[in-house]
């Protein structure tokens, strides 16, 4: 997948890209341009990027002024460092308004609106966007950044995913843990269904680590895990009988 940056600000260029990174380190990225003329000359040589990420100001005059000169056949997501702009974007049927400077869970909520919009193969979308893999497609691996590090960890070797706070961890088959800097609910999207169930709003498990489970209260599931979890983990109420079908090996998908 190709994601086009369109950015004057270094600064914030290199912040964009690291934080695209960080979400999927399959993507490839492209620029940043800083300016209409050089996106002009990029667009005449390349094909349409998936994506494109567009600051309002540019080095030679704001982003509206490119659509006078081309049309540009991919979704856009604007970023900026005010609202000003908000309403001449949107009447423009971009796909997000993003400010500076962009949180990670703006950027998050703003790539699953993409995926959103693509699947339900809304206007503007060209041929080249038909390339574009689709979300049911699964990680198999998850590249983490800590300590001025990088890990690569497997899907496979994932025993499951928690929440703390507001942090977000993983724990490999064995033992060893590593903070994310993804949502949960954006892991459980990477995730295969058939081997990885949401069993409530904090955690996420692979069957492989379920050891052996209890019935608690109110129909809920008790489940001891390996490597062991320092709190009880019980399987919410809402989603008990569908942790059950999942068990079974039957579709839970609306559950998720």
């Amino acid at each position: 997948m190709q994601v086009l940056i369109i950015e004057d600000d270094p600064n914030a260029a290199h912040r964009l890209q690291n934080m695209i990174a960080l979400m999927d380190a399959t993507i490839e990225i492209q620029g940043p341009l800083k300016s209409i003329q050089k996106v002009i000359s990029w667009m005449d040589a390349h094909q349409p990027p998936d994506l494109i990420f567009m600051d309002i100001h540019l080095e030679d005059g704001i982003c509206f002024d490119l659509f006078k000169f081309r049309k540009v056949d991919a979704p856009i997501i604007i970023t900026s460092g005010d609202a000003e702009y908000a309403l001449r974007a949107f009447s423009l049927n971009t796909l997000d308004y993003l400010l500076k400077p962009i949180r990670k869970e703006q950027l998050e909520h703003a790539w699953r609106k993409f995926w959103r919009r693509f699947e339900q193969n809304l206007p503007g979308y060209q041929q080249a966007s038909l390339t574009l893999k689709p979300k049911t497609i699964h990680k198999k691996r998850l590249v983490i950044q800590y300590q001025q590090r990088i890990k690569v960890v497997e899907i496979k070797d994932a025993a499951y995913f928690f929440m703390k706070g507001r942090k977000v961890y993983v724990v490999t088959n064995t033992g060893v843990r590593y903070p994310l800097h993804h949502a949960l609910e954006t892991i459980a999207e990477m995730l295969d269904q058939a081997s990885f169930f949401r069993i409530n709003r904090q955690m996420v498990v692979n069957i492989n680590a379920i050891k052996e489970m209890q019935t608690a209260s109110k129909s809920r599931v008790k489940i001891n895990l390996y490597p062991p979890f320092e709190e009880e983990t019980i399987v919410s109420t809402d989603r008990s009988s569908s942790f059950k079908k999942w068990l079974k090996g039957e579709d839970h998908s609306a559950f998720q």
